[in-house]
């Protein structure tokens, strides 16, 4: 008999199942979405150049994902040296930041932090894209095949003659 997970712990299989569906369909959201969705701005921030656009608040969504998916797990975390050195970067920024904002004085803290981040946003697809892969192999393949997809909307003079 094989060991299944939905099976054998009924409601608290059924939300990871739940969750990796939703993390594999949110991989599939940014793949396509951040490179073919024009950068326009959403939502203007007054009296600055900082706009929220749309894939942020499709990233802010995985990110809810990802904390959701690590959360159980939130010890193990620090025994990957990815996940510490990424965490050791997030940390110098902040740390950065609060020197800008109350030492030196150099920086609007709204812009600061909105600019922080943004440095986070870059950082959040890595893992949803590990995670993913990491739960289903399929997804890896899904993943290659909606970048390959992606590129062929976007570049689509490159690829003629290929296949």
């Amino acid at each position: 008999m094989t060991y299944s997970p939905r099976s054998s712990f009924g409601e608290a299989g059924q939300v990871r199942g739940f969750l990796e569906t939703v993390i594999k369909y949110t991989t599939a959201a940014i793949l396509l979405g951040v490179p073919l969705y024009p950068k326009f701005p959403l939502i203007r921030i007054p009296a600055t150049f900082v706009s929220i656009r749309l894939e942020d608040i499709l990233i802010a969504f995985s990110a809810i994902l990802l904390l959701g998916a690590y959360l159980p797990i939130v010890k193990k975390i620090f025994n990957s040296g990815l996940k510490r050195s990424v965490l050791l970067y997030i940390s110098v920024g902040f740390v950065s930041l609060i020197s800008a904002i109350f030492i030196t004085k150099t920086i609007i803290p709204h812009i600061g932090l909105l600019h922080w981040l943004r440095r986070i946003e870059y950082i959040i697809p890595l893992f949803l894209g590990i995670e993913a892969v990491k739960r289903d192999r399929n997804n890896l393949t899904l993943t290659l095949s909606l970048k390959r997809r992606g590129e062929y909307a976007v570049f689509p003079l490159q690829h003629i003659g290929e296949d």
